[in-house]
C-alpha cells in the first residue's frame, strides 16, 4: 500500500494494482540477479578443474602398466586458482625403460563403431628415420602396422593393428593383443633411438 501513493493512476483496484506492481518488480530483480550472477565469476567453470582421464583411453593406457620394458603412469600438473589447489592438467604417458624421457608412448583411441586403440611413439632429438610402413606378425589376432615418419627433429612411430575393411563381425582388440603391440613398439623405439 506504500507504493500506490507514488502512482496516481489506478488500473483495476488498489490491492490488485499493488500485487501486479510487486510481481513485476520482483521479476525484474530476479532477471537482473540471474544475468549478473552468471557474469560475476572470474573463473570459467569448465576450466577450473581438469577432467579426469577416463574411458577407453584410460583403460588401454592402464593396460600398459603390465608390459615389460614400459614404464606407464600419469603426469599431473597441480596449481592454485583463486586460492584453491587444483589439477591443471592430467595426461597418461608411458616411457621405454632404459631410455630417456624424450622417448614417449601415447595411447590414442578412435571410435568408428568400436574402440580402435593405437600407439604413438616419439623420439625427440634421437636420430633420423626414413619414412616407411611395415607390417609385422606378432602373434596377435590382427597384423601390426608400423608407420615411421619424421617431424622436424622428432621421430614418430605409429603402431596400430591392420584390421580388414570387410569383416562379418565387429572387430575387437583384446588387452593382451594391445600389450603385445606396445611391447613391439617399445622394441622399435629402442632400435631406432640414437643418443644425441
Amino acid at each position: 500500500m506504500l507504493i500506490l501513493p507514488v502512482f496516481s493512476i489506478i488500473l483495476f483496484d488498489p490491492v490488485i494494482d499493488s500485487i501486479i506492481l510487486i510481481t513485476v518488480l520482483y521479476a525484474i530483480v530476479a532477471v537482473v540477479g540471474f544475468v549478473l550472477g552468471f557474469r560475476i565469476p572470474k573463473i570459467d567453470a569448465q576450466e577450473f578443474f581438469k577432467a579426469p582421464v577416463m574411458g577407453d583411453a584410460y583403460d588401454f593406457a592402464r593396460a600398459l602398466s603390465g608390459v615389460r620394458g614400459i614404464r606407464a603412469g600419469m603426469n599431473v600438473e597441480l596449481g592454485v586458482r583463486e586460492g584453491v589447489q587444483t589439477i591443471l592438467d592430467a595426461e597418461v604417458k608411458a616411457y621405454v625403460q632404459g631410455l630417456p624421457e624424450t622417448v614417449q608412448i601415447k595411447v590414442q583411441v578412435s571410435h568408428s563403431g568400436f574402440a580402435y586403440p593405437y600407439l604413438v611413439g616419439t623420439i625427440y632429438q634421437g636420430g633420423t628415420i626414413t619414412p616407411k610402413k611395415d607390417t609385422y606378425r606378432i602373434a596377435t589376432k590382427y597384423p601390426a602396422l608400423f608407420e615411421y615418419s619424421m617431424d622436424d627433429d622428432v621421430i614418430v612411430i605409429v603402431a596400430r593393428f591392420e584390421i580388414p575393411e570387410r569383416s562379418s563381425s565387429v572387430p575387437s582388440i583384446s588387452m593382451g593383443d594391445f600389450r603385445d603391440l606396445a611391447k613391439a613398439l617399445a622394441g622399435e623405439l629402442s632400435d631406432n633411438y640414437s643418443a644425441p
